[in-house]
């Protein structure tokens, strides 16, 4: 009997249990229900004017968004801003490349060229005409900015060229005076065929001393011979002083110059 009744009690304390259970179950959903309809009410009375305006009041403001004035870029100011971020960007390219080309010229190799690749076009393409788009007037500002971008490459160009021939000093001194050039060149023509002769000297003696200031500012001698070739010599002084091309070409040029003044005798 006393058993019975200890379950009797067991089970209706789980009932009681169970109940409580679910009264706070229901109380916390309620709780949370009415929470976010509160949020919701709020989220509706804070809104913005601009988001409360109806489609018609909305695009009377876009309206007049649209008639706010604007930057210009045709004036000259703004032209003048675009030309120097150009320029500046052109010469640090210009800089890059040349610094990249006098760090792996040693390890340039000769390749053949290949010949630039024709595409078919199939005859029904071929007489097509080019329809205007609405960004013909973006290409057109495309083309004008590639044109500046040309004309100041170019610019650039000169004036670091210029900049490296006046870096680049050199002086040639004479070895063999022209005086006895001649008297060589006389003795050849009486003991020589008129048909082969040459204005060179007998042998290949040292005609003159070129003297050069590279960009380091340490002068180098190179002693140049009679039956040199300009554009050896060039490129052996071009890699020991590590020139650029242009600083190449201004070298054998000169080399060139100097060799016809004392051998056109």
């Amino acid at each position: 009997m006393f058993i019975i009744c200890r379950i009797y009690l067991f089970i209706l304390f789980v009932r009681w249990y169970k109940y409580r259970l679910l009264v706070v179950i229901n109380s916390l959903s309620q709780m949370s229900f009415w929470g976010n309809l509160q949020r919701h009410d709020n989220s509706k009375r804070n809104k913005s004017p601009v988001e409360m305006l109806s489609v018609v009041e909305r695009n009377n403001v876009k309206a007049e968004s649209s008639n706010v004035p604007r930057l210009n870029m045709n004036h000259g100011f703004i032209k003048s801003i675009v030309r120097n971020q150009i320029d500046r960007d052109e010469y640090d390219k210009l800089v890059s490349e040349r610094s990249v080309a006098t760090s792996y010229r040693h390890l340039e190799r000769s390749r053949k060229t290949c010949d630039p690749l024709l595409l078919y076009i199939p005859p029904h393409l071929r007489s097509i005409n080019v329809k205007t788009t609405k960004n013909e007037e973006n290409s057109n500002v495309k083309n004008e900015k590639e044109k500046l971008r040309k004309e100041i490459r170019q610019r650039l160009m000169e004036q670091m060229a210029k900049e490296e021939h006046e870096r680049l000093q050199m002086t040639a001194e004479t070895m063999i005076p022209s005086s006895v050039l001649v008297k060589r060149n006389a003795d050849t023509k009486r003991h020589s065929d008129p048909a082969t002769i040459t204005a060179t000297p007998v042998r290949n003696e040292p005609l003159f001393k070129l003297n050069i200031r590279g960009q380091d500012g340490n002068p180098v001698e190179q002693i140049v011979h009679a039956n040199d070739n300009s554009a050896r010599v060039a490129k052996a002084l071009t890699q020991q002083l590590e020139l650029t091309d242009n600083q190449c070409r201004l070298l054998r040029n000169r080399i060139e110059e100097e060799l016809e003044k004392r051998l056109a005798i």
